[in-house]
Protein backbone atom coordinates (compact mmCIF):
# COMPACT_ATOMS: atom_id res chain seq x y z
CA UNK A 1 0.00 0.00 0.00
CA UNK A 2 2.55 2.09 0.90
CA UNK A 3 4.85 2.00 -2.54
CA UNK A 4 1.41 2.67 -4.56
CA UNK A 5 0.90 6.04 -2.91
CA UNK A 6 4.90 6.79 -3.84
CA UNK A 7 4.72 5.65 -6.89
CA UNK A 8 0.92 8.24 -7.30
CA UNK A 9 3.29 11.16 -6.00
CA UNK A 10 6.57 10.68 -7.95
CA UNK A 11 4.02 10.84 -10.93
CA UNK A 12 2.10 13.82 -9.66
CA UNK A 13 5.66 15.88 -9.28
CA UNK A 14 6.39 14.18 -13.11
CA UNK A 15 3.57 15.74 -14.45
CA UNK A 16 3.86 19.02 -12.70
CA UNK A 17 7.12 19.62 -13.53
CA UNK A 18 6.42 19.44 -17.45
CA UNK A 19 3.52 21.40 -16.74
CA UNK A 20 5.74 24.08 -15.77
CA UNK A 21 8.12 23.12 -18.68
CA UNK A 22 5.16 23.64 -20.92
CA UNK A 23 4.14 27.27 -19.21
CA UNK A 24 7.67 28.37 -19.66
CA UNK A 25 7.92 27.71 -23.44
CA UNK A 26 4.38 29.08 -24.03
CA UNK A 27 5.78 32.58 -22.09
CA UNK A 28 9.10 32.51 -24.39
CA UNK A 29 7.26 31.91 -27.41
CA UNK A 30 5.07 34.60 -27.16
CA UNK A 31 7.98 36.70 -26.31
CA UNK A 32 9.16 35.74 -29.43
CA UNK A 33 6.08 36.11 -31.80
CA UNK A 34 6.45 39.49 -30.34
CA UNK A 35 10.00 40.81 -31.41
CA UNK A 36 9.63 39.36 -34.21
CA UNK A 37 5.88 41.10 -34.87
CA UNK A 38 7.95 44.43 -33.66
CA UNK A 39 10.27 43.71 -36.28
CA UNK A 40 8.58 42.45 -38.96
CA UNK A 41 7.03 46.53 -38.29
CA UNK A 42 9.97 48.01 -38.62
CA UNK A 43 10.51 49.33 -34.94
CA UNK A 44 13.99 49.75 -33.63
CA UNK A 45 13.25 48.99 -30.32
CA UNK A 46 17.15 49.23 -29.03
CA UNK A 47 18.14 52.40 -31.00
CA UNK A 48 15.02 55.06 -29.63
CA UNK A 49 16.08 58.20 -28.33
CA UNK A 50 14.94 59.78 -25.56
CA UNK A 51 12.91 63.34 -26.05
CA UNK A 52 15.29 66.49 -26.28
CA UNK A 53 15.21 68.05 -23.14
CA UNK A 54 12.66 70.39 -22.76
CA UNK A 55 15.38 73.22 -22.20
CA UNK A 56 16.82 72.51 -24.81
CA UNK A 57 13.94 72.60 -26.65
CA UNK A 58 13.09 76.25 -25.08
CA UNK A 59 16.06 77.50 -26.18
CA UNK A 60 16.41 76.73 -29.52
CA UNK A 61 12.58 78.73 -29.71
CA UNK A 62 13.83 81.64 -27.80
CA UNK A 63 16.91 81.73 -30.40
CA UNK A 64 14.92 81.70 -33.46
CA UNK A 65 12.60 84.20 -31.97
CA UNK A 66 15.66 86.42 -31.38
CA UNK A 67 16.81 85.66 -35.25
CA UNK A 68 13.53 86.65 -36.25
CA UNK A 69 12.99 89.85 -34.16
CA UNK A 70 16.45 91.28 -35.30
CA UNK A 71 15.48 90.67 -38.67
CA UNK A 72 12.55 92.87 -38.65
CA UNK A 73 14.85 95.40 -36.86
CA UNK A 74 17.15 95.07 -39.81
CA UNK A 75 14.24 95.27 -42.15
CA UNK A 76 12.10 98.15 -40.83
CA UNK A 77 15.07 101.25 -39.69
CA UNK A 78 13.73 103.31 -36.69
CA UNK A 79 12.38 106.80 -36.88
CA UNK A 80 16.00 108.77 -36.17
CA UNK A 81 17.72 106.08 -39.21
CA UNK A 82 15.19 107.36 -41.75
CA UNK A 83 14.51 110.76 -41.10
CA UNK A 84 17.87 112.84 -42.20
CA UNK A 85 19.58 115.08 -39.63
CA UNK A 86 19.12 118.57 -39.38
CA UNK A 87 21.35 121.16 -38.07
CA UNK A 88 20.87 123.53 -35.17
CA UNK A 89 18.99 126.18 -35.69
CA UNK A 90 21.42 129.30 -35.51
CA UNK A 91 20.34 132.80 -34.32
CA UNK A 92 21.25 134.37 -37.75
CA UNK A 93 23.94 136.61 -39.85
CA UNK A 94 24.51 140.24 -39.60
CA UNK A 95 22.40 140.67 -42.96
CA UNK A 96 19.59 138.16 -42.06
CA UNK A 97 18.34 137.75 -38.50
CA UNK A 98 15.66 137.77 -36.34
CA UNK A 99 16.82 140.49 -34.17
CA UNK A 100 16.94 143.16 -36.22
CA UNK A 101 16.50 144.88 -40.17
CA UNK A 102 18.95 146.62 -41.90
CA UNK A 103 16.70 149.70 -43.14
CA UNK A 104 19.73 151.49 -44.14
CA UNK A 105 23.16 152.14 -45.25
CA UNK A 106 25.74 154.64 -46.01
CA UNK A 107 29.34 156.20 -45.97
CA UNK A 108 31.47 158.94 -45.65
CA UNK A 109 34.86 160.11 -45.18
CA UNK A 110 36.56 162.38 -42.92
CA UNK A 111 40.32 163.08 -42.96
CA UNK A 112 41.29 159.94 -44.47
CA UNK A 113 39.50 157.90 -42.43
CA UNK A 114 36.03 155.73 -44.25
CA UNK A 115 33.18 155.30 -42.27
CA UNK A 116 30.46 152.46 -42.39
CA UNK A 117 26.89 153.20 -40.96
CA UNK A 118 24.66 150.47 -41.23
CA UNK A 119 20.90 151.84 -39.55
CA UNK A 120 18.85 149.10 -38.27
CA UNK A 121 15.84 148.98 -36.75
CA UNK A 122 15.12 146.53 -33.63
CA UNK A 123 12.29 143.17 -33.55
CA UNK A 124 13.90 142.57 -30.19
CA UNK A 125 15.67 143.84 -26.96
CA UNK A 126 19.34 142.08 -27.10
CA UNK A 127 22.65 143.40 -27.62
CA UNK A 128 24.85 142.66 -30.57
CA UNK A 129 28.75 142.72 -31.48
CA UNK A 130 29.64 142.86 -35.16
CA UNK A 131 33.10 142.63 -36.34
CA UNK A 132 33.73 143.88 -40.05
CA UNK A 133 37.66 142.64 -41.84
CA UNK A 134 38.16 144.40 -44.87
CA UNK A 135 40.20 142.33 -47.75
CA UNK A 136 41.98 143.09 -50.84
CA UNK A 137 41.66 141.42 -54.41
CA UNK A 138 44.73 139.35 -53.06
CA UNK A 139 43.52 138.37 -50.22
CA UNK A 140 45.41 140.52 -47.46
CA UNK A 141 43.74 142.18 -44.63
CA UNK A 142 43.63 145.81 -44.97
CA UNK A 143 41.70 147.05 -42.45
CA UNK A 144 39.49 145.60 -39.46
CA UNK A 145 36.74 147.52 -37.38
CA UNK A 146 34.39 146.62 -34.59
CA UNK A 147 31.22 148.09 -32.61
CA UNK A 148 28.84 146.52 -30.28
CA UNK A 149 25.36 147.84 -30.03
CA UNK A 150 21.91 147.47 -27.47
CA UNK A 151 19.13 147.59 -29.90
CA UNK A 152 15.32 147.96 -28.01
CA UNK A 153 12.62 146.56 -29.59
CA UNK A 154 11.12 148.85 -32.12
CA UNK A 155 13.42 151.51 -32.46
CA UNK A 156 16.36 152.48 -34.31
CA UNK A 157 19.90 152.13 -33.75
CA UNK A 158 23.08 151.79 -35.85
CA UNK A 159 26.46 150.06 -36.43
CA UNK A 160 29.48 152.58 -36.95
CA UNK A 161 32.66 150.91 -38.64
CA UNK A 162 36.14 153.02 -39.10
CA UNK A 163 38.99 152.40 -41.20
CA UNK A 164 42.16 154.41 -41.62
CA UNK A 165 42.70 153.41 -45.63
CA UNK A 166 40.33 153.16 -48.70
CA UNK A 167 38.24 150.09 -48.72
CA UNK A 168 35.82 151.30 -51.37
CA UNK A 169 36.81 148.47 -53.50
CA UNK A 170 37.65 145.77 -50.60
CA UNK A 171 35.44 142.61 -50.00
CA UNK A 172 34.01 142.77 -46.26
CA UNK A 173 33.65 139.58 -43.97
CA UNK A 174 31.56 140.08 -40.85
CA UNK A 175 31.21 138.46 -37.86
CA UNK A 176 28.54 139.00 -35.54
CA UNK A 177 27.37 137.66 -31.81
CA UNK A 178 23.97 138.12 -30.47
CA UNK A 179 23.98 138.22 -26.96
CA UNK A 180 22.06 139.03 -23.82
CA UNK A 181 21.73 142.92 -21.89
CA UNK A 182 25.07 142.83 -19.75
CA UNK A 183 24.61 144.17 -16.28
CA UNK A 184 25.87 147.84 -17.19
CA UNK A 185 22.63 148.11 -19.18
CA UNK A 186 19.99 150.64 -17.92
CA UNK A 187 16.75 151.56 -18.41
CA UNK A 188 15.26 151.64 -22.25
CA UNK A 189 14.19 154.68 -23.69
CA UNK A 190 14.59 157.16 -20.93
CA UNK A 191 15.58 159.97 -23.02
CA UNK A 192 14.01 161.91 -25.31
CA UNK A 193 15.22 164.27 -27.86
CA UNK A 194 13.19 168.02 -27.29
CA UNK A 195 14.80 170.43 -30.06
CA UNK A 196 18.37 170.80 -31.93
CA UNK A 197 19.76 174.08 -33.55
CA UNK A 198 23.39 174.66 -34.45
CA UNK A 199 25.51 178.28 -34.02
CA UNK A 200 28.44 178.78 -35.09
CA UNK A 201 31.20 175.38 -34.81
CA UNK A 202 28.81 173.90 -32.35
CA UNK A 203 25.32 172.13 -31.84
CA UNK A 204 22.97 172.64 -29.23
CA UNK A 205 20.50 169.57 -28.55
CA UNK A 206 18.20 169.53 -25.68
CA UNK A 207 17.05 166.26 -23.97
CA UNK A 208 14.11 165.35 -21.63
CA UNK A 209 14.17 162.34 -18.87
CA UNK A 210 11.13 160.45 -19.66
CA UNK A 211 12.35 157.43 -17.84
CA UNK A 212 12.61 157.04 -14.27
CA UNK A 213 16.46 156.58 -14.15
CA UNK A 214 19.25 156.69 -16.50
CA UNK A 215 21.98 154.51 -16.79
CA UNK A 216 25.69 155.23 -15.94
CA UNK A 217 26.57 154.02 -19.42
CA UNK A 218 23.48 154.93 -21.43
CA UNK A 219 24.24 157.16 -25.12
CA UNK A 220 23.06 159.73 -27.29
CA UNK A 221 23.41 158.65 -30.59
CA UNK A 222 23.37 161.11 -33.59
CA UNK A 223 23.66 160.78 -37.22
CA UNK A 224 23.93 163.70 -40.16
CA UNK A 225 21.91 164.34 -42.85
CA UNK A 226 22.23 165.72 -45.98
CA UNK A 227 18.74 165.36 -47.67
CA UNK A 228 18.80 161.94 -48.05
CA UNK A 229 22.40 160.83 -47.73
CA UNK A 230 24.39 160.42 -44.31
CA UNK A 231 27.32 162.72 -43.91
CA UNK A 232 27.99 162.61 -40.53
CA UNK A 233 27.38 161.02 -36.81
CA UNK A 234 28.83 161.51 -33.04
CA UNK A 235 27.79 159.88 -29.75
CA UNK A 236 28.52 160.43 -26.37
CA UNK A 237 27.36 159.73 -22.95
CA UNK A 238 24.87 161.79 -21.00
CA UNK A 239 26.28 161.67 -17.86
CA UNK A 240 28.84 163.66 -19.18
CA UNK A 241 27.25 166.18 -21.86
CA UNK A 242 23.70 166.21 -19.89
CA UNK A 243 24.91 165.37 -16.30
CA UNK A 244 21.50 167.72 -14.94
CA UNK A 245 19.10 165.01 -16.29
CA UNK A 246 18.65 163.74 -12.63
CA UNK A 247 15.07 162.82 -12.63
CA UNK A 248 11.89 161.92 -14.61
CA UNK A 249 10.43 165.21 -16.70
CA UNK A 250 14.09 167.07 -16.19
CA UNK A 251 15.65 168.46 -19.12
CA UNK A 252 18.99 169.62 -19.80
CA UNK A 253 21.05 170.68 -23.22
CA UNK A 254 24.00 169.27 -24.59
CA UNK A 255 27.06 171.07 -26.50
CA UNK A 256 28.19 169.08 -29.02
CA UNK A 257 31.21 170.41 -31.75
CA UNK A 258 29.96 170.00 -34.80
CA UNK A 259 33.25 172.21 -36.66
CA UNK A 260 33.18 171.49 -40.51
CA UNK A 261 30.59 169.47 -40.38
CA UNK A 262 27.55 170.46 -43.64
CA UNK A 263 24.15 168.54 -42.39
CA UNK A 264 20.45 170.03 -42.63
CA UNK A 265 18.64 167.03 -40.24
CA UNK A 266 20.22 165.57 -37.18
CA UNK A 267 18.47 161.83 -36.22
CA UNK A 268 18.50 160.88 -32.70
CA UNK A 269 18.80 157.49 -31.22
CA UNK A 270 18.87 156.66 -27.59
CA UNK A 271 21.11 153.65 -26.18
CA UNK A 272 20.67 152.22 -22.42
Amino acid sequence: MKNTNNNSNTKRGTVMRKCRNIGTMALCLGVFISLCSCLSSGERVDTIKSPEPVTTAAKETSSTEKTTTEAKTTETPTESETEPETEPETEGTYESNKYYEIVEEGSYNTYGTTHLIYKVLAKEDISVDATVIAYADDGSVIGKSSDDITLTAGEGNYFHFMFDSDISNAQLQVQVNFKKDSFMTGERSAVEMVQYNQSGDDLYITFKQVGDEIGSFAEYKLLYYKGDEIVGSERGYFSISAENLNGKDTTDVAEIWAFGEDFDRVEYFYEP
